[in-house]
């Protein structure tokens, strides 16, 4: 009767939380030229370490405009991938 009871108050926190879900997109594989330009010609500004989470401005193509840590440019979107860090919280605290 007690597990019953357990499992069918879980449910209803769980029915009862929020979610919010986080989207950053990050650096895959080794660290990115952050260029002043949407080409290889163009001259490297900064580089990414891997892993750094950039926030995407726009995207035309396979260049991408991004910033991160201050600086502004350009970078192979073929090299970000989207991450996603979902948080669950409840609305309520269920009397024990």
């Amino acid at each position: 009767m007690f597990f019953a009871r357990f499992i069918a108050a879980a449910a209803l926190a769980l029915s009862l939380a929020t979610t919010a879900a986080v989207a950053a997109p990050t650096v895959t594989g080794a660290n990115l030229n952050l260029r002043i330009g949407p080409g290889l010609n163009y001259r490297v500004n900064v580089v990414i370490p891997a892993g750094s989470a950039v926030e995407v401005v726009s995207c035309g193509g396979t260049w991408c405009i991004v910033e991160w840590a201050g600086a502004t440019g350009y970078v192979d979107g073929n090299y970000l991938m989207q991450s996603v860090t979902i948080v669950v919280s409840p609305l309520l605290t269920l009397p024990r």
